[in-house]
């Protein structure tokens, strides 16, 4: 009778053991669930290029070629397996709910991005010119991340022809090798920012009057620790792989000129903007370091201002 209680204990423990997290069981937040993906294509929106000051909304009205142009780019692209966003479908649905609610008309492209919010822009120029009865078809293309707005390539293509069918030249172009190389590109750069990270710039700045005077001076809620080596502790930390310039200390500034954050949210695989990234520089002043702090965020640019 002892004997079979004993066993019966021993199996109930195992089975206990067995479907409790080990260690090696438990997600790592670096590594879960979207760590492992290396190849995923980028999603992309097409956009005219537009001049200082020029109406986006209107740029495509302006030019009938353009909207040609951006239709046989759009189509070459998803030819080759990539998802994009129509940017006339985009342009109508913000339109119709009030995204575009400043007056200067430079910022309509930048809000239809944020409204959008594809990976990557893909700006299209295009121009023809004829001469002794030959029509000579120009298209550059130039790839953008749309949360930094940093350049990652450009590619032209041109082709002549006695045609004058824009629709039909622009396929040329495209065929020709522009479409493939264009998106070889963006597909490398892409990936190298999946596995290194996006580069932010960011600013730490003491404003007068602060509770603090110095980054040499201590954190009292961190051990009395100097604040420029709490900061770079956190950066060091949360930096994609670990890599981050060595910031530089000007008076009453602590500027790091590359930081690597990662594109996505390692634990939901939702985009991790740079605004994210400013709002946890916040959570970490506040929280930890029982600061007041402020943030502005301007492309891939963060000022925090340390109050």
């Amino acid at each position: 009778m002892f004997k079979r209680s004993v066993i019966t204990t021993f199996a109930a423990l195992l089975i206990l053991l067995s479907n409790a997290q080990t260690p090696s069981s438990i997600p790592d937040p670096n590594k879960a669930p979207c760590a492992d993906v290396k190849t995923s294509r980028p999603s992309i929106m097409v956009i005219p290029r537009v001049k200082e000051g020029q109406d986006i909304r209107k740029a495509i009205d302006d030019d009938f070629n353009i909207r040609i142009a951006i239709g046989k780019v759009q189509e070459a692209f998803n030819n080759r397996g990539f998802t994009t966003y129509d940017f006339v479908a985009k342009l109508k649905a913000a339109t119709e709910e009030g995204v575009f609610t400043m007056e200067n008309q430079s910022d309509y492209k930048t809000q239809l991005l944020q409204y959008a919010s594809p990976d990557i822009y893909a700006e299209v120029e295009y121009e023809a010119t004829t001469q002794g009865g030959t029509t000579v078809t120009k298209l550059i293309l130039t790839g953008y991340d749309n949360y930094t707005a940093a350049s990652l390539g450009t590619k032209p293509g041109s082709r002549g022809s006695n045609m004058n069918d824009p629709g039909l030249m622009i396929e040329g172009i495209l065929n020709d090798g522009l479409a493939d190389d264009f998106l070889n590109t963006m597909q490398t750069k892409f990936t190298e920012m999946i596995e290194d990270g996006r580069q932010v710039v960011v600013t730490f700045s003491l404003a007068e009057g602060a509770m603090i005077g110095s980054f040499e001076d201590g954190v009292a809620a961190k051990g009395d620790e100097e604040l420029q080596t709490v900061i770079e502790d956190w950066v060091a930390e949360r930096a994609v792989k670990g890599n981050y310039h060595t910031p530089r200390v000007v008076a009453r500034k602590m500027i790091f000129e590359d930081i690597r954050i990662p594109l996505r949210d390692p634990v939901t695989c939702k985009n991790y903007t740079v605004t994210n990234f400013g709002k946890a520089i916040i959570d970490f002043m506040k929280k930890d370091c029982l600061l007041s702090a402020s943030r502005d965020v301007s492309g891939a640019r963060i000022t925090v201002t340390i109050k």
